[in-house]
């Protein structure tokens, strides 16, 4: 079974999740927490992780939760 994972925000804690997932062989999308309202949700991944600032995660969840 192929495991993905969108990882929404791009700074240290998404950059290291997406390193060392990507090491376990996990398909990985890393994405600007910005993208996420503008272009719709980022990809077609099974599981998203938000790693963004606390002030955007109710933000961000609602924008991927309208475009799913």
């Amino acid at each position: 079974m192929s495991r993905s994972l969108a990882i929404v925000g791009e700074g240290r804690a998404g950059g290291s999740f997406a390193s060392a997932l990507a090491a376990q062989g996990w398909q990985v999308g890393l994405h600007h927490h910005g993208e996420v309202g503008a272009r719709g949700f980022p990809g077609a991944a099974t599981s998203v992780l938000l790693c963004v600032p606390d002030s955007a995660v109710a933000d961000v969840a609602a924008s991927i939760e309208g475009s799913a």
